[in-house]
């Protein structure tokens, strides 16, 4: 298999679309048409991974945190990302990356997460808006069969696990055809009429301009009638940045802040203090997330925890939510076993490693 094959595949559970204006996912380094021996998922890149790679005879290595994450203006092997993308390109080592794209998809970053402290009743912290457009266009019924596969094979019609899904309701369209047209059926200048099919199909709005090109290249009429919707009414629970859920039982709180360091494996947790005696309703969000405070604190969350919070910012934290420093790499240690778990079950034949490096740079004391 091609690695075209396999990035086909991860854009497809985590499109590039999805991620932070400031980031730097996808193909990092090598060839899209090499063929794949084997695949390691690691938190980040250094030189124990790297061995590690070869040592497993993989030429493929994914990331959560993009080893070029701003632009490289020089390779000199002066600074740590310079020294890994050349000894990649020495070693023919392919380079993918699923960093913010991969925080926000429900199946990401923060559902592994999730998954460890067995949360139930999951839901976004805070949702993506607008996601989601809908078409809606009138085809005559003998053609909507052709216009509907041209539309699913640019990308409409996904929901979950299933594809071409469509909504169709037949009714009658009419037209007057004037001298300079050329219609599909009809008579020119009188008033016509056909039956017709009212199509509608969901899309991710980053597909709008081949959405149309597929519809425009598909229907039959000189002129087809389309509309296209934001699908914000009933946009996917799945997608959003951080998440909140419900533990199994509820903690008094220093039970709780010992699960947590269980959990997280960490030696030490930064916290505030709170009101509440019990804890149960908690909102996650992998690595650097104080930027989801306001939407914990509106969610009426018991705790909040995330990681790199700023000295100022517990401040800004009510009596009612405890917020909890678990560290970045604590936070997301849980991501390359659960990228390596969805490559498996799409492509099982192919060697398919976790990392066993602890790559966090962080020492306690």
């Amino acid at each position: 298999m091609k690695i075209h094959q396999l990035i086909s595949y991860l854009q497809q559970i985590c499109p590039l679309s999805l991620k932070e204006d400031y980031d730097n996912v996808g193909l990092l380094i090598g060839d899209t048409q090499k063929e794949i021996i084997g695949i390691l998922t690691a938190l980040e890149l250094n030189d124990a991974v790297i061995e590690e790679a070869k040592k497993l005879n993989c030429n493929v290595i994914i990331t959560h945190h993009p080893i070029i994450f701003r632009p490289l203006k020089k390779i000199t092997l002066q600074t740590y990302n310079e020294r890994m993308v050349y000894r990649c390109i020495q070693e023919n080592i392919v380079v993918y990356a699923m960093h913010t794209n991969f925080d926000n998809i429900f199946s990401g970053t923060n559902y592994l997460l999730a998954q460890q402290f067995n949360l139930t009743h999951l839901k976004p912290l805070r949702r993506l808006k607008d996601y989601y457009r809908v078409l809606v266009t009138f085809v005559p019924t003998q053609e909507v069969s052709k216009v509907r596969k041209a539309l699913s094979q640019a990308g409409a019609g996904i929901i979950g696990n299933y594809t071409e899904c469509s909504y169709n309701v037949q009714g009658y369209g009419t037209f007057r055809p004037n001298k300079q047209s050329n219609p599909y059926s009809g008579i020119k200048e009188q008033l016509n009429q056909e039956v017709e099919v009212r199509l509608e199909m969901r899309f991710p709005y980053y597909l709008e301009a081949q959405i149309i090109r597929a519809l425009l290249g598909s229907h039959p009429y000189e002129t087809p009638v389309y509309h296209i919707f934001s699908d914000s009414a009933t946009q996917e629970l799945y997608d959003g940045a951080g998440i909140i859920g419900n533990l199994p039982t509820s903690y008094n709180v220093q039970d709780f802040l010992k699960m947590v360091k269980h959990v997280l494996k960490i030696p030490f947790l930064r916290y505030t203090n709170t009101e509440k005696k019990k804890i149960q309703k908690i909102a996650l969000c992998g690595g650097a997330g104080s930027f989801l405070l306001p939407d914990a604190i509106q969610n009426n969350v018991d705790a909040f925890i995330t990681a790199d919070i700023t000295y100022h910012t517990f401040f800004d934290v009510p009596d009612s939510l405890m917020l909890i420093d678990g560290g970045h790499y604590e936070t997301e240690q849980f991501v390359a076993e659960g990228i390596a778990g969805y490559i498996e079950k799409e492509f099982s034949s192919i060697p398919v490693h976790t990392s066993s490096v602890y790559t966090n740079p962080i020492s306690y004391f």
